[in-house]
């Protein structure tokens, strides 16, 4: 592919790198705000580095619709299960297990759930698909093949070390595992979105673990 597309990546993945670094380490307003500030500036990397593209990933006829809401939909309530038995092992055999899960939500829990669901679903969910599959996943992929998805992952959990919360780091580890191979396998961006979308709606307003 072109060096010049991929030292874009690498640059879009170190704004985000800079980004979550900020959240976790100094949250100035409110951990949801940041979060939806720092998807729109990621989302509009990804759209300024590769607009044709992202667009193209973007557009689905009607005929398609019921199908990639179905699969978004049921692909998001099966990982709230796997995370579901996760939360129950963690709390029964990780000592820090409950307070790792617990700190999770310690970062957002002073906003209105309803302000929480409309930037989840709305702006964080779309926004990080965007740019973490739509664009860096696919971008990898293209320079180092199957690999890339692997380096996806990583990526996606690695600037989540800034939390220094290692059940946060585990847990962007296996979602974004998921969302990698769900992307990787039907290649449908919006089933992703909807997916993650989902997920984020249930996990942290509907019914957290915590």
């Amino acid at each position: 592919m072109n060096k010049d597309q991929f030292n874009k990546a690498l640059f879009s993945l170190l704004v985000a790198a800079v980004g979550f670094s900020l959240i976790f380490g100094g949250i100035f307003f409110h951990f949801w705000g940041q979060m939806a500030i720092t998807a729109l500036v990621l989302t509009s990397l990804a759209f300024f580095f590769r607009n044709d593209d992202i667009r193209r990933q973007l557009a689905i006829s009607k005929e398609q619709l019921p199908y990639i809401i179905a699969l978004g939909l049921l692909s998001g309530v099966f990982l709230y299960f796997i995370f579901m038995i996760g939360n129950d092992l963690a709390n029964h055999f990780i000592s820090f297990g409950k307070a790792g899960i617990g700190g999770i939500y310690g970062f957002g829990n002073n906003m209105d759930p309803r302000m929480i669901a409309f930037l989840l679903l709305f702006i964080i969910g779309p926004g990080e698909e965007i740019f973490w599959r739509g664009y860096l996943q696919k971008t990898f992929v293209r320079h180092y093949g199957r690999l890339g998805v692997l380096f996806g992952v990583l990526a996606y959990a690695g600037v989540h070390l800034a939390s220094g919360n290692p059940m946060l780091l585990l847990a962007a580890f296996s979602a974004g595992l998921f969302w990698a191979l769900l992307y990787h396998y039907y290649k449908n961006l919006w089933v992703n979105i909807i997916s993650h979308a989902f997920w984020d709606l249930i996990a942290f307003v509907v019914f957290p673990f915590s």
